[in-house]
C-alpha cells in the first residue's frame, strides 16, 4: 500500500477549507489562534434555565435602590403623647404609630429585605422642652422603630440614635443609609448615653412615690404621720443613691392629694412633699430640695412628683411655701374653719384643646397677686387673661377656664356679683408675695 498523503494546509479532514488557527468549538466562547473574540453575548448559556440578562438584572438592582431611597424619606409620625409625663422605662410599649407611619414602615421593611447588605440609622428627636428625659425618650422612639422593622423580617444592620431635643421644633424620625462602622459607633454612643448621670437621674425621678391613703375627716396633718407604701420606700433609696453622685443638682418636689376634696388637702399634700425631702436627706442626698404641696388637682391619687430644677425655681418655690405657711397659720389662729387654707377655685373647661375635656378641676392659689383677669358682668365667669409666667399660670390656670366653685361653694346658678364677691373675699385672705 501507498502511505496516505498529508492534508493540504488550510483544509480540514472533511475538506471544508476552514483555517485551523481560526476554528472554535461551536457554542463556546474560546477562540483558537489569534482571532479577537466577538462581544460577549448578553445571555446565559443556552438552556441553562436562567431567564434574565445582565442588563435586566442591573435595572432591577437600580429599582431596588430607588425603592429604598423613597422609603427612607417617608414620614413616620407617632400619635401624640405628653413628653413631660412619658416614662421611657414603663411606657415604651405605649408608642403608637399613625396609620400612615405604619404603612410607610411596612414599605421600608420590604425595601430593606430586598437590599439585605444595606445598613441604616434611625434618628429620633423630640420637640423643644426643658425636660431631662428628652434624650432617653428619643432613644426609646428610635429603638421602637428598629424593633418594628425587625419584627417585619428585616435582618439589616440598623443603628438606633436618640438626638434629644430637635432643632426642627417638632417630634419626628429621620432615616438614612450608613456604613456598618458608623452603625456600630452610634450604638456604642447610645449605650454610653443610657449609663450617663442625666439619664439615670431622669429615670429614677420618674419612680413611684405614693402614700397610704387617709381619711381627711379623721386625719390631722399637724399631728398624724402619713406613711409611704413599700414601693415608695425602695424607690427613695434608688433616688438618693443617684443624687449622691451630683450634690449640686437642685430638685423640686410637688405633693398631691387624692379625691375627695377637703379643706386640708393642701396642707396634707405639703406635709407629704416635706416628708419626701426629709427622707432623701436622711438617706444621704445633699442636693438642694424645695418641697411644696398643691392639694387636689387631678384624680391620680396621693403622691409626690420629683423633677430637676434651677436655683431660681428653688427660691421661687420657697417664697410660695412661706406664703402658704402664713395662710395656714392664719387659719389656725381663727376659730373654726372660717378661713380656708387657700383660695381653691373649681374650674370647668369644656374645650378639649385645653386638655381638661369638660371635667372640673380644683386649683389652689396660695398667695397674691394672682396674675389673672376674670371676665366681667357675665356668667359663667371665665379667665380672660394671664400674666406670662405669673403665679396663676404656674399653678395650671389657663385662659378660657370657667369658675364653677370657690372654696367648696358651688357657683352654679349664682349671678356675677355673688361670684365676684366670693373671689374677692378669698383673694383678700391670701398673703402678698410682693
Amino acid at each position: 500500500r501507498k502511505p496516505l498523503a498529508p492534508l493540504p494546509i488550510g483544509e480540514s479532514a472533511m475538506g471544508d477549507a476552514c483555517s485551523c488557527d481560526r476554528t472554535r468549538i461551536p457554542g463556546d466562547d474560546l477562540v483558537w489562534g489569534d482571532q479577537a473574540p466577538k462581544e460577549a453575548p448578553n445571555v446565559g448559556v443556552a438552556g441553562d434555565g436562567f431567564g434574565w440578562t445582565v442588563q435586566e438584572e442591573a435595572q432591577k438592582e437600580q429599582g431596588r435602590k430607588k425603592a429604598l431611597e423613597k422609603a427612607l424619606t417617608s414620614s413616620f409620625p407617632f400619635q401624640g403623647f405628653d413628653v413631660a409625663c412619658f416614662d421611657a422605662d414603663k411606657d415604651e410599649h405605649k408608642f403608637t404609630l399613625t396609620s400612615e407611619a405604619a404603612a410607610n414602615l411596612k414599605a421600608l421593611a420590604t425595601a430593606l429585605k430586598a437590599c439585605p447588605k444595606t445598613c441604616i440609622r434611625v434618628c429620633a428627636h423630640v420637640a423643644p422642652l426643658a425636660h431631662l428625659n428628652s434624650a432617653f425618650l428619643s432613644l426609646a422612639m428610635a429603638r421602637f422603630v428598629r424593633e418594628t422593622l425587625q419584627k417585619n423580617g428585616c435582618k439589616n444592620i440598623i443603628a438606633a440614635q436618640g438626638a434629644g431635643v430637635s432643632f426642627y421644633g417638632h417630634t419626628g424620625i429621620e432615616l438614612a443609609k450608613c456604613e456598618a462602622e458608623e452603625a456600630a459607633s452610634i450604638d456604642e454612643e447610645m449605650n454610653k448615653l443610657e449609663n450617663s448621670f442625666e439619664v439615670r437621674l431622669a429615670k429614677v425621678l420618674r419612680l413611684d412615690i405614693s402614700f397610704e391613703g387617709v381619711d381627711l375627716n379623721k386625719f390631722d396633718p399637724d399631728k398624724d404621720v402619713t406613711e409611704f407604701n413599700d414601693v415608695a420606700s425602695k424607690n427613695l433609696d434608688r433616688i438618693a443613691q443617684v443624687l449622691d453622685e451630683s450634690p449640686d443638682t437642685c430638685i423640686r418636689i410637688f405633693g398631691y392629694c387624692g379625691p375627695p376634696s377637703h379643706p386640708n388637702c393642701v396642707k396634707l399634700s405639703h406635709v407629704r412633699a416635706q416628708r419626701v425631702r426629709e427622707a432623701l436627706h436622711s438617706r444621704g442626698a445633699l442636693s438642694t430640695i424645695a418641697a411644696m404641696g398643691l392639694g387636689l388637682v387631678d384624680g391620680l391619687g396621693p403622691r409626690c412628683e420629683l423633677a430637676v430644677c434651677t436655683m431660681e425655681e428653688i427660691v421661687k418655690i420657697r417664697g410660695e411655701v412661706a406664703a402658704m405657711d402664713a395662710v395656714m397659720l392664719q387659719g389656725n389662729e381663727l376659730q373654726g374653719n372660717e378661713a380656708p387654707a387657700a383660695l381653691v377655685i373649681g374650674f370647668e373647661n369644656k374645650p378639649k384643646a385645653m386638655g381638661w375635656k369638660g371635667k372640673e378641676v380644683e386649683i389652689s392659689l396660695l398667695s397674691r397677686p394672682l396674675g389673672l383677669t376674670f371676665s366681667e358682668d357675665v356668667v359663667p365667669v371665665k379667665i380672660t387673661k394671664l400674666v406670662k409666667d405669673g403665679y396663676a399660670m404656674s399653678r395650671g390656670v389657663k385662659v378660657g377656664m370657667a369658675v364653677k366653685s370657690v372654696n367648696g361653694q358651688s357657683a352654679v346658678g349664682m349671678q356675677y356679683p355673688e361670684i365676684f364677691e366670693l373671689l374677692k373675699r378669698g383673694t383678700e385672705l391670701l398673703p402678698s408675695s410682693d
